[in-house]
Order: structure tokens, then sequence, then C-alpha cells
């Protein structure tokens, strides 16, 4: 079992066997057996008791659309388990796993399909087992409409001179290198796609560049995709600002030469 906190390991495990008698054979064999240098204690898991109704998975509670709130999950659930357990209920448009600000799994997420109907069929499946986890199923509430906007003001245009490498900020922190090659690859030839880390977290900071072959190529893909969602969040990208030159430190004296000067200043003895 891991801290959904943390995501670090909580010290203690369950281990499932076909029959009662193979759990007794492990338990006489292995409790105070010795494992990286700690020894285990084990005991009988004691069964779960819930009531009926707790078995029961409740009825949606908002009226029926094309799109299913899937709450419930596994921290370790990916898009492509979510689309294996949905494969009987005809396509599926899209899957968005939502995460926070650090990039993790928030245990819930979003499946649209084309139509209403398919959404209702798809309700069948409330209450299963996904990774471990009975997941709870609902239609989404029908976002509010916002009023439309342009993709970019034109107060936000570049700030930088035009280059062949392009800053993509207001990254979706779950945004990954193969995300941003489908998104501006229609433009020209990549030639490097890099999204930036934390040091010491090694998380997503949000932001990353994309460098083409030329600055026209990179030109259009500012033109075209600034403001553009990718992954559900409007990009902002800019031509990316050539670094500052470093200053040039002074030659360090030669240690022989440092030596003698230090020795000739040294104040005599009388």
């Amino acid at each position: 079992m891991t801290d959904r906190e943390t995501g670090r390991p909580r010290g203690f495990a369950y281990a499932e066997f076909a029959t009662v008698e193979d759990a007794q054979a492990a338990l006489q064999a292995m409790n105070g057996a010795d494992i990286s240098g700690r020894s285990l204690r084990l005991d009988f898991a004691q069964s779960e008791r819930r009531s009926p109704q707790a078995r029961t998975p409740q009825g949606p509670k908002n009226p029926p659309s094309n799109t299913l709130f899937i709450g419930g999950l596994s921290y370790s659930a990916s898009e492509d388990m979510i689309r294996q357990a949905f494969s009987n209920c005809g396509e599926i448009k899209s899957v968005r796993l939502m995460v926070d600000a650090q990039g993790q799994a928030k245990g819930f997420g979003y499946i649209e399909f084309p139509t209403v109907e398919a959404a209702q069929a798809a309700m069948a499946l409330n209450g299963a087992a996904i990774d471990g986890r009975t997941v709870r199923l609902d239609f989404a509430e029908a976002r509010q409409e916002r009023p439309a906007r342009s993709p970019v003001a034109p107060a936000e245009g570049p700030k930088n001179p035009p280059s062949e490498k392009l800053f993509v900020g207001q990254l979706d922190f779950a945004a990954t290198k193969e995300d941003l090659n489908a998104a501006f690859g229609r433009f020209g030839t990549i030639t490097d796609v890099h999204i930036v880390m934390d040091k010491m977290t090694r998380r997503p900071k949000g932001f990353g560049y994309v460098s083409f072959q030329t600055v026209e190529q990179a030109q259009a893909a500012m033109q075209a995709m600034n403001g553009v969602a990718i992954r559900a969040r409007p990009v902002r990208i800019d031509f990316a600002g050539e670094r500052p030159a470093r200053p040039e430190r002074p030659a360090r004296e030669p240690r022989q030469d440092r030596a003698d000067r230090e020795k000739e200043n040294r104040p005599r003895r009388r």
C-alpha cells in the first residue's frame, strides 16, 4: 500500500491466494521471514463487512449526456486502461484523466462518446473494477457556454524577434513530447522538442520548447497555435529569445606563479 499524498510505501501489503489452505501454508512458512533486512509479520486479513446498499452502485444523478464522469480511479490508472475497460461500448472520442498542479493523478476523469445513447450504454459499467478499484460513473454536467474569444489578443503577440525555436508556455502538466510533435508537426520539420522538468522533483514545470528547421516554419506555427488548446489547456507561444552571453571569467593564474608571488609578498623575518 502507498500513501495517497506522497505515493510512498506505507510498509504493509496484502497477498491473496486461490484457497484458504494456500494462505495457511504461506503464513506458517513466511511469518517472521527476512526480506530486505526486515522480519515480516503475517496475519490473515479480516474480511470487509459491507452492507448490501454499499455494494450496489448508485444510479446517475445528472441528466444524460454524451460524456461520463468516472470517479474512484486508482492513481496508476491510464488512458489505455480506461479505453480497454470500455472497449465493448463502441467508439470513444476522448479520455481525460485529471491531474493536479504537480502532475499527480486526482483519481477521476471524463470519457466522451459520440452520442448520448453510447454513454447511456456505458453506464452499465458503473461499479466495475478497473486496476483493482471500483469505479463510480455518472453523466457529466454540461459546461456553461462561454463567450467566444479570439485565440490570441493583439497585445499578446510575440515579444521576441523571430527564430527557429518557439517557447511554449502554460503547458498542461500531463502534456508529452508526443503531444507537442502531433500539434506542431504539420507546420514543418521539427528538429527538437524539450519539456522543461524541475531538477528536484523531476516533474514538468509547465513549459517547453519546439525547434523547427527554418524561421518560416516557426512563424507559421506561432501564428496558428498561439492560444490553441493542447490537452484542453490553451498554450502561450513566443519565439525563444537568445540567452544573454555570460561574462568571460578572468583567466586563472598558474598555480606555481601564484605561489611564487605569494612567497615574494611574505614579510621577511629580521
